[in-house]
């Protein structure tokens, strides 16, 4: 709270000082106005519009563009139409270089997994681990070429209901929209066991891979694509009581690359 005052101080001190000059001069006192909506626009620009994540960011665009719209409407001036549009080029510019920053930020920061301390996990003495691995990989592949192919059945077959639910409902979406969401050139260069349980006659187990692919969503109606390379790391949970099945997906950490 303190700190957010102090980050109004020169503001404040900003708008009594030209009011003060404008009161004095002969300089039209409508303009105390203009001082008032520069200074409040600029407070936006320094202490709001340059964060990446603020869930409140949207309203303040609409703030700023009533105080605009009010100022240019009701104080019609030639000044006033110039300081809002300097003001409006200020924050698109800015916008620009949010949105530049944003799309090649990491989405969510997570150490590799490559050189971690390995977990001792207690497994049985007959477990296969190199034969688990493949099966992990290839469940993985499948997924990911299931999804893509719109195939349903299939993938029902290697997803447990409820993240089943989830793939299905975003395939759907994507088989109404006319699109597809393509996974290409997919490399799994890291596996690593978390845990091991068993329960009853269900065994489950969670592992952590890393995986290179490209990604990107095709349009049936278009030609251009704008491919994208992604290096992840996903946590799985995969559960047998039959055969294997993936019971949970979990992005722990994307990097995305134009390529």
């Amino acid at each position: 709270m303190k700190n957010k005052i102090m980050n109004l101080i020169p503001y404040f001190l900003f708008t009594i000082i030209f009011t003060i000059i404008i009161v004095c001069t002969k300089i039209n006192n409508i303009y105390i106005l203009t001082v008032i909506y520069s200074s409040i626009s600029i407070y936006l620009i320094f202490n709001y519009y340059k964060k990446k994540d603020l869930d409140h960011k949207r309203y303040l665009y609409i703030l700023w563009v009533l105080l605009s719209f009010m100022l240019d409407i009701f104080f019609f001036s030639i000044a006033n139409i110039v300081v809002t549009i300097l003001l409006f080029i200020t924050i698109m510019f800015q916008y620009y270089l949010l949105k530049k920053c944003s799309s090649n930020k990491v989405i969510k920061e997570e150490p590799k997994l490559v050189n971690k301390p390995v977990i001792n996990i207690e497994l049985p003495s007959n477990f296969d681990v190199d034969k688990f691995e493949e099966n992990v990989k290839k469940l993985y592949i499948d997924m990911q070429t299931y999804f893509m192919n719109l195939d349903y059945d299939n993938l029902k077959n290697i997803l447990c209901d409820k993240i089943y639910e989830q793939f299905s409902s975003q395939m759907n979406h994507l088989e109404k929209s006319g699109r597809r969401a393509m996974r290409e050139n997919i490399d799994i260069f890291d596996f690593k066991i978390n845990d091991y349980k068993k329960i009853n006659n269900k065994t489950i187990i969670s592992v952590s891979i890393g995986v290179n692919e490209d990604k990107y969503t095709k349009y049936l109606d278009k030609d251009n694509v704008r491919i994208i390379s992604y290096e992840s790391y996903y946590e799985l949970i995969l559960t047998h009581i039959t055969n294997w099945k993936i019971e949970e997906l979990k992005l722990l950490y994307c990097h995305s690359k134009k390529s």
